[in-house]
């Protein structure tokens, strides 16, 4: 039988490889021949497999699917289940949990007239772990946001687990990427009312759009599989009227001012979710029409950015940070932190012992 499955494999690549001799020479990549000899040759050839071999994608689905068919049900970390592709969340390792809430609370000690809060969004594994069999999250996220918790002082621990575990009944991350939908972002938002004390805003107040209709994601593509869990991609926007007002990018030379949170060019992009404030930058400033005198200072590595089309419903300026782009500048370089009266840092379980806390604040 395992001889059988080879032989399939091989003559559909035989197959989609004559095929590919159909397409016309101008439309294709070609194989860097003129560079055998030298030193490149290797890096070249391995650049022309992985992103100029044509019908990759479908070879690779094709790979996976002759995997599943011998009871594989995890491809390249990505877990396949009965209605959506989960990521492998790895134990989390705690010896560091200690060193991460230090930091916070020398961050709070250093701006005590600054509310602080942390926000550690769990991955979807600890929610949808039933639809993929014989798979536990070993994570155990709650007990190691309970555990973080136990380390903070001065420093508030929003409830998200406990939030998102109540409402996940509904889908709250994509089906083929391990970021959260939109409402699973609003629900986040939900989370955070009673720490920065404001009311949340019921999603029957907003209105819908849904500009991608078949929206695949990175485990997707990494998984070479789970085109079937295809999905809407929606976007919110409150009914009575925009509080956006401009959205500031500042990067390292220059500054660029927008209308919108939304950069509906992304979704033409290879990374559709950068709808959200666009591509990655050090710094983003969000003004609003609410004349409050209210100003949120977010650190986050991207998990914030969907909460964005609620929380500038309640503040007249928020900004975020995103220590991955700072590069040799402070944060203090672009923002004085007198101006802001809350700062919240919103970090996925996975990713928050990856910051370094100490060093960037």
């Amino acid at each position: 039988m395992r001889r059988f499955r080879i032989a399939v494999f091989w003559g559909l690549i035989f197959l989609v490889s004559a095929a590919s001799c159909l397409i016309p020479r101008g439309e294709r990549s070609g194989f860097p021949a003129e560079a055998w000899g030298t030193g490149t040759f290797q890096q070249e050839a391995e650049e022309w497999l992985r992103e100029g071999f044509p019908f990759r994608q479908q070879l690779a689905e094709m790979r996976s699917g002759l995997e599943l068919l011998q009871g594989r049900r995890e491809v390249n970390g990505v877990l396949i289940g009965k209605s959506r592709l989960l990521e492998k969340t790895p134990p989390l390792n705690s010896e560091g949990l200690a060193g991460q809430a230090e930091a916070l609370n020398r961050f709070a000690r250093r701006y005590p007239k600054m509310e602080v809060s942390l926000m550690l969004v769990p991955t979807a594994s600890a929610f949808y772990q039933g639809d993929v069999s014989l798979y536990a999250d070993t994570a155990n996220q709650s007990r190691y946001i309970q555990e973080c918790a136990s380390f903070l002082h001065r420093v508030n621990m929003v409830d998200a687990y406990g939030v998102m575990s109540a409402a996940s009944g509904d889908s709250l991350y994509y089906r083929t990427d391990p970021r959260w939908n939109s409402y699973g972002a609003y629900t986040g938002y939900t989370s955070l009312a009673k720490t920065l004390g404001f009311r949340a805003v019921s999603p029957e107040q907003f209105n819908i759009e849904y500009p991608v209709s078949d929206f695949l994601g990175s485990l997707y593509y990494r998984a070479a599989w789970g085109k079937q869990f295809a999905e809407p991609i929606a976007l919110y926007s409150y009914a009575e009227y925009e509080p956006v007002v401009d959205v500031e990018r500042c990067f390292l030379a220059k500054t660029e001012t927008y209308r919108s949170i939304f950069f509906r060019e992304e979704l033409e992009g290879a990374d559709p979710l950068r709808v959200y404030l666009g591509e990655d930058c050090p710094v983003v400033r969000i003004r609003t029409n609410r004349d409050n005198g209210k100003r949120l200072l977010v650190f986050s590595e991207g998990t914030a950015d969907g909460m964005m089309q609620f929380l500038p419903l309640h503040y007249e300026e928020i900004a975020l940070v995103d220590f991955s782009q700072l590069g040799e500048k402070r944060w203090t370089d672009y923002l004085k932190p007198g101006d802001y009266a809350q700062a919240l840092f919103v970090y996925q379980t996975v990713s928050f012992g990856e910051v370094d806390l100490a060093g960037m604040l």
